[in-house]
C-alpha cells in the first residue's frame, strides 16, 4: 500500500511539472510570435513592450527603420528552445525583407535571447544578433531617440 502512495505522489509531481513546462513553453511561444508580428509591421512601440528593459534602447534603435526604410515581407519562427530551468530561452527567426530605396529582397536569420521577467511569468527579449544572411536588418538608427515623435516641420 505504501508503494502505491509513493507511486501516486511521483505521478502527480511529474504531471504537475509537465503542465508547468507546457505552460511556460506556450507562454514563450506566444510572446515570440506577438513581439515578432508587431515588429514585422513596424509597430515598434508595441514590440518594445515585450523587450527586457536593459535591452529596450538598443532594440528600438536597431528596429527604428522597420516599417519605414525597411519593409519586412515575411518572418517565420524557425526554432524555439526553452532552458530546462525555464529562466531563459532562445528563438531563431527567419526574415525576408526589402530596403524601400532599392526594392531588393534580403534574407536574414536572427537568434533572439529571452529571459523570464522577475515580476511575472512573461519572457522579455534580452538580445538579438543576425547569425546568417544580410546583417543590415539590425542596424542602429542614426536618431538619438527612435521612439521620439518626429520634429515639426518649419
Amino acid at each position: 500500500m505504501e508503494i502505491a502512495r509513493v507511486a501516486w505522489a511521483f505521478a502527480a509531481l511529474a504531471l504537475a511539472s509537465s503542465c508547468a513546462s507546457a505552460t511556460a513553453s506556450k507562454k514563450f511561444s506566444e510572446t515570440v510570435e506577438n513581439m515578432n508580428k508587431a515588429a514585422r509591421w513596424g509597430e515598434i512601440r508595441q514590440a518594445a513592450s515585450m523587450v527586457d528593459p536593459a535591452y529596450k534602447a538598443a532594440f528600438t534603435s536597431n528596429h527604428a527603420d522597420w516599417g519605414d526604410q525597411i519593409q519586412v515581407a515575411d518572418s517565420q519562427v524557425m526554432q524555439l528552445d526553452l532552458a530546462p530551468d525555464q529562466e531563459s530561452a532562445v528563438a531563431v527567426i527567419s526574415y525576408d525583407w526589402y530596403l524601400m530605396s532599392a526594392m531588393t529582397l534580403h534574407k536574414s536569420v536572427v537568434r533572439q535571447s529571452w529571459t523570464r521577467r522577475p515580476e511575472s511569468s512573461d519572457y522579455g527579449l534580452s538580445g538579438e544578433v543576425v547569425v546568417k544572411g544580410d546583417p543590415g536588418l539590425l542596424v542602429p538608427s542614426a536618431s538619438d531617440d527612435p521612439l521620439a515623435p518626429p520634429a515639426p516641420d518649419g
